[in-house]
């Protein structure tokens, strides 16, 4: 089972300082998010007030002004979740369970939950809302694609490269997969299929050099659709960072909209 849990920082549009109290008023809309879904929330917000008010610095924890922080950041964030594992294992050891308790747990029969009613599939009943009226499809997300293509375990359908070949499926560092173009003029193709509310993600990776453009299409045996050109470099020559951005087409996106009722296609890129 995996385990997930929120590690709230804040916003961070500059560097802390003591007192500045910054944004800390949306700690508690994160803690009723939390709550609602049963997600522990950790705050690295407070571990750094705790940090200063004894005797640290907050640009010791926190290097770099902007949203993105550095490896010791990340080195504190891992810290954070392993202390919170071994304060809760502490907890489970303390417990002190006579041998009386132990023996009437071992006769209690398990208990056969009704067959859920919930259709499993669908995205909406592993998040259910906090606003009833609100349509998680919205937001851009699906948790049970009906296909997919994965650089780091492609399926019987995806592509490992094209016939001249300019694009390829290799890692270009260890570790770092990925369907890689080295020229232009040949088109790479997907097969995808789309239920009720369609909708596409592409994720490419963008940096500040050595990147090109690509365009997209989804295509049927009668219908053609292109989606718009995916640019590899950042536009805003100030990022300096190397990472993966994606791109989610929808039936309502306000361009580049795929088709409603298109189930079975194809995700063309050149």
């Amino acid at each position: 089972r995996t385990q997930v849990a929120i590690i709230w920082t804040g916003a961070r549009s500059k560097r802390r300082f003591k007192g500045d109290k910054l944004n800390a008023g949306a700690l508690s809309t994160n803690m009723f998010v939390s709550r609602h879904y049963g997600i522990p929330i950790l705050s690295f917000y407070h571990a750094e007030d705790y940090y200063a008010d004894n005797g640290g610095k907050y640009i010791d924890m926190w290097t770099r002004d902007g949203h993105h922080p550095d490896w010791r950041t990340h080195a504190y964030f891992a810290d954070m979740v392993v202390r919170w594992f071994n304060v809760e294992l502490r907890a489970l050891e303390t417990c002190e369970l006579d041998q009386q308790t132990v023996d009437r747990a071992n006769q209690i029969k398990p208990l056969l939950n009704e067959a859920s009613k919930l259709d499993l599939t669908e995205d909406i009943s592993w998040l259910p809302p906090i606003d009833k009226k609100f349509d998680v499809h919205d937001l851009g997300t699906c948790l049970f694609p009906l296909a997919s293509h994965l650089a780091r375990s492609p399926g019987p359908d995806s592509p490992r490269n094209t016939p001249h070949p300019a694009w390829s499926l290799y890692e270009d560092r260890p570790g770092k997969p990925g369907w890689i173009g080295n020229t232009t003029g040949e088109w790479i193709t997907f097969p995808v299929k789309f239920g009720q509310k369609p909708l596409l993600l592409v994720s490419i990776l963008r940096s500040y050099e050595k990147q090109g453009m690509v365009e997209v299409k989804l295509e049927t045996q009668s219908v053609q659709t292109p989606l718009g050109i995916l640019t590899g470099l950042w536009e805003d020559h100030r990022m300096k960072e190397s990472g993966t951005w994606n791109k989610v087409y929808t039936t309502h996106s306000n361009r580049n909209k795929i088709p409603a009722g298109m189930e079975g296609a194809s995700a063309n890129f050149s």
